[in-house]
């Protein structure tokens, strides 16, 4: 998704003072679990590649999202039950 789609989608929907829960990968982290951060034959990515890499990952969305989900339902049981 575009950064300038994700800040709109954030302006019109919530306040400045509301909390989220966030997950974001840019081209850096990308590049970083490639390893081209830290190894010489390693190619960075380039924004070609990275924005396909973005839209073929559009539909991991709805299973990151089930884990983030399944996440949030364990915080709040463990909360209310004082674990």
């Amino acid at each position: 998704m575009r950064v300038d789609t994700i800040i709109k989608c954030l302006q019109d929907r919530y306040k400045p003072g509301d909390e989220l829960v966030i997950a974001w990968w840019d081209i850096d982290s990308g590049n970083s679990l490639i390893g081209a951060d830290d190894d010489e034959d390693i190619q960075p990515m380039t924004a070609d590649e990275w924005a396909l890499t973005c839209h073929a990952l559009e539909a991991l969305t709805d299973r990151a999202n089930e884990d983030v989900c399944d996440a949030i339902r364990w915080s709040v049981e463990c909360q209310r039950s004082g674990s």
